[in-house]
């Protein structure tokens, strides 16, 4: 005999999360708070079979999605903004949220956002940090070129952080304490540097490997590296029925306002992956 059905809405957060359970009657079979432990999620939760379960994608729930799909949970991931548009409550708490999510997921009207699989998200990650890596790196730089502006140092060469540069740098008279803001600063780039030169290889290797680089690497200004980020925020291209659908999805189709017949186009949405974008 097949286990009843059940219908989960998880709110997820930091530390706790609220856990609503719909049975097959469309009753509330338990509501419940717990701390954010993977022994009392799986055991809260029980048998896998016949229950689905709804996430919000919210900050972190990559970590519940991949314990729930390695359990043999059938998870769907809900759209925040979607979601929030259908299910707009007077009242709203945790307890509220975890059960609307269940009963959209019953009814069919859960809006789903695309659960990448774990390799795919893993290299999201890795093309992520990079971006982040180098945009700390920035940061730094800015901070010396701020620090020779106030000391009156015009710098004549096109890349500060080129050979000559770091040539130059070293070699200038500056107040003590300057000197050593600037050691430490270009002591802070060397560590970037290499970071993003250990990540950029690893991002190479897997660029080798992967049939749809070339293919992408075709179109105008797209490297390697931007054909993995390609890669990596789409997934699956062929969930798109056309590219129309493509470009709505990552934000850079125009928002419509239309009235007694009359359309009117905007700005682009800017919905979706900012880093395809």
């Amino acid at each position: 005999m097949s286990n009843p059905t059940r219908w989960v809405g998880v709110d997820l957060h930091r530390r706790r999360s609220q856990i609503a359970i719909i049975d097959e009657q469309g009753e509330l079979a338990l509501s419940r708070r717990i701390v954010n432990d993977r022994d009392t999620f799986k055991d809260l939760l029980g048998d896998p079979e016949g229950t689905h379960v709804a996430i919000e994608a919210t900050y972190g729930w990559e970590w519940l999605a991949e314990l729930l799909e390695e359990a043999g949970y059938d998870v769907h991931l809900a759209h925040p903004l979607r979601t929030q548009a259908i299910a707009a409550a007077r009242v709203k708490t945790d307890a509220v949220d975890a059960k609307t999510l269940a009963h959209l997921l019953r009814t069919g009207l859960l809006p789903e956002a695309y659960i990448a699989p774990p390799e795919l998200r893993d290299l999201r990650e890795l093309l992520r940090h990079r971006a982040v890596l180098t945009r700390m790196r920035t940061a730094v730089k800015n901070r010396v070129h701020a620090l020779l502006a106030r000391q009156g140092i015009h710098q004549e060469h096109a890349d500060l952080f080129g050979k000559a540069g770091r040539e130059f740098l070293p070699g200038l008279k500056l107040p003590e304490g300057s000197r050593r803001r600037l050691d430490s600063l270009m002591s802070l780039i060397g560590d970037f540097d290499r970071e993003i030169t250990a990540t950029t290889r690893e991002i190479d290797a897997r660029a080798k490997t992967d049939e749809r680089v070339p293919v992408l690497c075709q179109l105008p200004g797209v490297g390697r590296y931007t054909a993995m980020l390609i890669i990596a925020e789409v997934g699956d291209v062929t969930r798109f029925p056309t590219a129309r659908h493509l470009c709505a999805w990552a934000g850079l189709a125009p928002t419509v306002r239309s009235s007694d017949g009359k359309a009117r186009l905007g700005h682009i949405s800017r919905q979706g992956s900012p880093a395809l974008r």
